[in-house]
């Protein structure tokens, strides 16, 4: 059983194994900060709104976890490496706000949940944060499958009613503005 522990201001607290079935727990890592916004170094993120985990199907070391970016282990959470950057500038990628993970058995893939809809991909491959960083021509080896082109998808967190004009709501919709 694996466990990501987000801190009280969303960064990473640590990353933790059982191999009793929850009766005790490892913890495996503390850092880097594998929910922050970036390449792992501030303090902060978004644990608290944004987090999912899932162990690969097939080998019982590797765990990726999403948030901000995605993150992948294969050496039961001692080290991380990322899998993608949300900003995207680095070849194609998945949206920030990473919510959940799965694995569907009946076609490979893996499904990720992300406030910009459902991606997928047969396989989350890591890659590496100095050359993402240091070239600007880096891409990710991740390929992500965008399932929801052509939707109009919007996640609503605000509403307000006109108090002039009952034809009028106004609405904040996540990551796209009033």
């Amino acid at each position: 059983v694996y466990a990501v522990v987000t801190a009280l201001r969303g960064g990473f607290y640590g990353f933790y194994r059982s191999s009793d079935g929850g009766d005790s727990w490892n913890q495996q890592s503390n850092s880097p900060n594998i929910l922050h916004w970036y390449s792992g170094q501030g303090n902060g993120g978004q644990g608290t709104y944004d987090l999912a985990i899932l162990a690969a199907p097939n080998d019982v070391d590797k765990v990726y976890v999403a948030g901000v970016n995605t993150w992948v282990t294969d050496d039961v959470g001692k080290t991380w490496n990322g899998a993608s950057y949300w900003t995207s500038q680095h070849g194609p990628s998945v949206h920030a706000d990473q919510h959940y993970y799965d694995y569907n058995p009946l076609d490979g893939y893996i499904y990720l949940c992300h406030d910009g809809g459902v991606s997928r991909t047969k396989e989350i491959m890591p890659g590496s944060w100095i050359d993402a960083n240091e070239d600007q021509y880096y891409e990710w080896p991740t390929v992500w499958e965008h399932l929801n082109d052509g939707l109009a998808n919007f996640s609503f967190y605000r509403l307000g009613i006109s108090q002039s004009s009952s034809h009028n709501i106004y609405t904040g919709a996540q990551d796209m503005g009033t």
